[in-house]
């Protein structure tokens, strides 16, 4: 078993937000949108210049152009992909490695190549062997035998690359590799072994990737790149937890979570995935995997967490609430991030509640995220902390960019349509007419949250999901409110993206309770309803209702 070769990082980094004095009601606070930090794919070092993490996408960039416009002339780009020279090489315990390296050139390894022998392997077991994930294909002879070639050589600001050469089989987009692992971690965040190790956990799974996974280019841009960087970083924490060199790279996401989550670069969501295995397990990751066959890389997530027998708003929603927990509110009560207090707190917009009721209006991408704080010193000093999140995972794939307008209202005083919290607070939301918007409230820290249904808390669909061909059931049955009685209603249904799809007058079937009940497999249409998330409307005489449900069609 391999050592631990570093200790755990003290990384408590406190993350300001910008600060809003709101006026009152009627009245905007006039909220800034935090600062984009740099993108995670480079890190400022506080000892030293900016470093990569990883030279995997620019590789295969220049290998797509090179292939497409197949000039024959290498570029600064291709010219990275020609194998290194070496004066030696060993081959690792299992067999599957063979690692080159120079002993008398300037590129001697400044740590122990026979500990980096041993975490190839540990990373080969972990990655093949237990998650079950297929190896990467033989080269053949090519760094002399049918081994994987793995060279350590002097980077320049890089941990490490993984670089594409020949298609497996042409056509195919698939491709044969090897790796490169800086020679020497002097001035990284992490140094020597420890930073040697989880780049091997890193560059390894680009190399099943490669291999294994077709990948798509549009216009010689690398689709769908943030899902291949972050499950590499997640393999870092997977194969060493002991490291943790992957919380370095947190920084730019904590800070900038207005974004959507697929817009990051990847290297700094790896607590995405650590977050989803931990509430299901690792083989939803691979799940994602096989479905990136066939989708791209936000819908495959999203069908991975829907035969989960979940919806991504849901997921999403619980995520956010857990980051709130992070640096120093980190605590041991939580269940899904080990490594929580090493993390950045969430970067909050802030504002101060200087009269009776205060008014925010506020705009978030889909698949994102806010914290708001709120200071009030009247009386009782209280701090107040929402966490929004918008779970819109269709349009997180067609318009990742677009901004969506909502508002919360707080006050000392009882108005319409509001909720009281703590015996002190009264809190109003209005948000777009979407199933995708859910919300948290912490009062000094503790969780204060309104039971809020931004339907309706009286509906609820079963069975949810709804898998098609369940002989056993069916139906699926929406309960209408008590006071329903009405033996015919209007029932509209749409498609997450709010396109409706469905229209009709329909009977309503009385149990214990008055109720809608509808075959997913037949009543919408000549084809059963496909998977995925459904909004329908259901209008009585009396009552207006909304609701969700899960479809899963296997």
């Amino acid at each position: 078993m391999l050592r631990k070769y570093i200790s755990r990082l003290l990384f408590a980094l406190l993350i300001c937000g910008n600060t809003i004095y709101a006026l009152g009601i009627g009245k905007s606070a006039d909220l800034l949108t935090a600062n984009h930090m740099k993108s995670s794919e480079s890190l400022d070092n506080e000892d030293g210049p900016v470093i990569s993490k990883c030279g995997f996408a620019a590789n295969l960039r220049a290998k797509i152009i090179e292939m497409k416009h197949n000039t024959g002339q290498l570029n600064k780009e291709i010219q990275s992909s020609t194998r290194p020279v070496s004066d030696t090489s060993v081959v690792s315990a299992s067999g599957y490695f063979r690692v080159h390296y120079n002993t008398i050139s300037g590129g001697v390894p400044k740590y122990s190549v026979s500990a980096l022998c041993d975490a190839l392997d540990s990373a080969y077991n972990y990655e093949v062997n237990y998650l079950g994930y297929p190896p990467p294909p033989s080269d053949g002879i090519i760094g002399g035998d049918n081994k994987y070639d793995v060279y350590l050589t002097l980077l320049s600001m890089e941990y490490g690359s993984t670089i594409p050469e020949n298609e497996v089989t042409p056509g195919s987009s698939t491709f044969l590799s090897y790796l490169k692992i800086n020679s020497d971690f002097t001035g990284y965040p992490t140094k020597g072994i420890a930073a040697a190790m989880v780049t091997a956990a890193h560059e390894f799974h680009h190399a099943i990737q490669l291999g294994n996974y077709p990948v798509r280019f549009d216009n010689d841009n690398f689709v769908d790149l943030f899902f291949y960087e972050m499950t590499s970083t997640t393999m870092e924490e997977f194969v060493f937890p002991e490291i943790n060199d992957y919380v370095f790279y947190c920084k730019s996401f904590f800070s900038t979570t207005d974004q959507s989550l697929f817009s990051h670069d990847g290297y700094d969501i790896a607590v995405w995935n650590i977050f989803l295995t931990k509430k299901y397990d690792a083989e939803i990751i691979k799940r994602q995997w096989e479905l990136l066959k066939t989708y791209k890389a936000i819908e495959a997530i999203n069908q991975s967490i829907i035969h989960y027998g979940s919806t991504f708003n849901d997921v999403f929603s619980e995520f956010a609430n857990e980051l709130f927990y992070t640096n120093y509110r980190a605590s041991s009560e939580r269940k899904y991030f080990k490594d929580a207090s090493l993390y950045p707190s969430l970067r909050p917009l802030t504002a101060q509640l200087t009269s009776r009721t205060l008014r925010l209006d506020m705009q978030s991408h889909p698949a994102a995220l806010n914290l708001i704080s709120i200071y009030n010193n009247q009386g009782t000093v209280d701090s107040l902390a929402f966490i929004v999140s918008n779970g819109d995972i269709e349009n997180s794939i067609s318009q990742p960019s677009v901004y969506y307008p909502y508002s919360i209202s707080i006050s000392l005083d009882s108005l319409k349509d509001v909720s009281r919290v703590a015996g002190r607070y009264f809190l109003s939301y209005s948000f777009p007419p979407s199933a995708v918007w859910q919300s948290k409230v912490m009062l000094n820290n503790a969780d204060v949250s309104p039971n809020i249904n931004y339907f309706s808390d009286e509906l609820s669909p079963y069975p949810s999901p709804f898998v098609i061909g369940n002989l056993k059931t069916p139906h699926i049955s929406i309960p209408l409110k008590p006071n329903d009685t009405d033996t015919e209603v209007e029932f509209h249904l749409y498609t997450s993206a709010m396109n409706e799809i469905y229209s009709s007058r329909v009977n309503t079937y009385f149990t214990v309770r008055n109720c809608v009940r509808l075959n997913p497999l037949t009543d919408f249409g000549t084809k059963p309803l496909a998977s995925g998330v459904y909004i329908y409307c259901i209008s009585s005489r009396l009552n207006k209702a909304f609701g969700k449900f899960v479809i899963v069609n296997k």
